[in-house]
C-alpha cells in the first residue's frame, strides 16, 4: 500500500498557488427541510470555511467569490448575482473571516456564470490556479457548466476546477459536476456531512500525482494526502508536476501487505522525498 504527503506549507511553497473559493449561497443552502445534522446547510458550509480559512498557509492568495446571496430568485439579476468579496492579495485571513460571517443564503445558482467571472478574476495571474467550488445544487440560469469549464480552457487560463458537491441530491447533478472538473483537471468530491466537506475541500488543495510499474504502465494515479493505494508488490516511479516543473521519484518500492510512506519537502523550488517502508506498521501520517 502506498500514500504521498506534503505538509500545506509545502504545497504552498511549490505551488505558489492562487485559490478561489466560490460559495454557494442560493436560497437552497437555508431549506428546512434539507438540514444536515439539524442545521442549516448554509451554516455547516460557513463553519467549515472558517476552519479552512483559519489552515490556510502563507505564500498562497485566496480570493473568495459568493453567488446567490443577495437577489431573490425569479428577480431581475438573480442570474447575475456572482459577487467577488476578496479579490486575490496577500492571504488576509481577518478580512476572510469577516465576509464569511456576514453570508446569507436567498437567491439563485448561477454556476456557470460565476465560473466565467471567477476566470476573469485570475486575469493576467501567473502561477497555479486553483478554484475549488462548494455547491449543493444544479445550474439554475440556463447555462451549462461544463461549456463554462470549457471556456476557461479555451482562454488558456490553466485553472483546475474542484467541484464539492453538498449533499447534492440527484445524480444527473452529480454528473454535470464531475464533468465540470474532469474538463479542467480537477476532480470531483460529494460531500453528504459537515465532516466530509471539511476532508473534501482541504483535499482539493492538493498535488495529483501518477504512479507507474517498472514496464512504463501507468497503474494508479492519486492526491498527495489522499487515501492509501493498493497496488501489487514491486518498484514504481511516482511522477507529479509543481507550478515550476515536472518531478520523477524512482525506485519507490511497495510490498503486498505493507505499507509505504513518501514524504514530499521543500528544498528551494525543488521537491525532496522521503521513503519510509515499506513497513509492517503504519508509519505516521500515512492516511487509513
Amino acid at each position: 500500500m502506498l500514500a504521498v504527503s506534503m505538509t500545506a506549507e509545502t504545497f504552498a511553497q511549490l505551488m505558489s498557488p492562487r485559490i478561489e473559493l466560490i460559495l454557494d449561497a442560493s436560497g437552497s443552502m437555508r431549506e428546512k427541510k434539507r438540514r444536515i445534522d439539524g442545521r442549516l446547510k448554509i451554516d455547516v458550509a460557513k463553519d467549515v470555511m472558517r476552519e479552512l480559512i483559519d489552515g490556510l498557509p502563507a505564500g498562497i492568495e485566496v480570493a473568495f467569490r459568493v453567488y446567490g446571496r443577495r437577489i431573490r430568485e425569479g428577480r431581475k439579476g438573480d442570474c447575475q448575482d456572482s459577487e467577488l468579496l476578496v479579490p486575490f492579495g496577500r492571504l488576509d485571513k481577518p478580512r476572510l473571516q469577516r465576509e464569511v460571517a456576514g453570508i446569507r443564503a436567498l437567491g439563485t445558482t448561477p454556476l456557470s456564470y460565476s465560473l466565467l467571472k471567477a476566470g476573469e478574476d485570475f486575469a493576467g495571474q501567473p502561477g497555479e490556479k486553483i478554484i475549488i467550488l462548494v455547491t449543493d445544487g444544479k445550474e439554475e440560469c440556463r447555462m451549462d457548466p461544463a461549456d463554462a469549464a470549457r471556456t476557461l480552457m479555451e482562454k488558456g487560463l490553466n485553472v483546475r476546477v474542484n467541484v464539492v458537491g453538498f449533499a447534492l441530491a440527484e445524480k444527473k447533478t452529480k454528473e454535470d459536476m464531475r464533468r465540470v472538473a474532469v474538463i479542467t483537471g480537477g476532480r470531483f468530491y460529494d460531500a453528504q456531512d459537515k465532516g466530509e466537506l471539511l476532508k473534501s475541500i482541504r483535499s482539493a488543495m492538493t498535488i495529483p500525482y501518477e504512479v507507474f510499474n517498472a514496464s512504463g504502465k501507468r497503474v494508479a494515479t492519486a492526491t498527495t494526502g489522499g487515501s492509501l493505494i493498493t497496488i501489487q508488490e514491486g518498484l514504481y516511479t511516482i511522477k507529479l508536476r509543481t507550478a515550476e516543473k515536472a518531478f520523477q521519484i524512482p525506485k519507490v518500492s511497495v510490498a503486498e501487505g505493507r505499507y509505504t510512506l513518501v514524504e514530499l519537502h521543500q528544498k528551494g523550488k525543488d521537491l525532496k522525498p522521503r521513503i519510509l517502508g515499506p513497513s509492517s506498521v503504519p508509519k505516521q501520517g500515512v492516511p487509513e
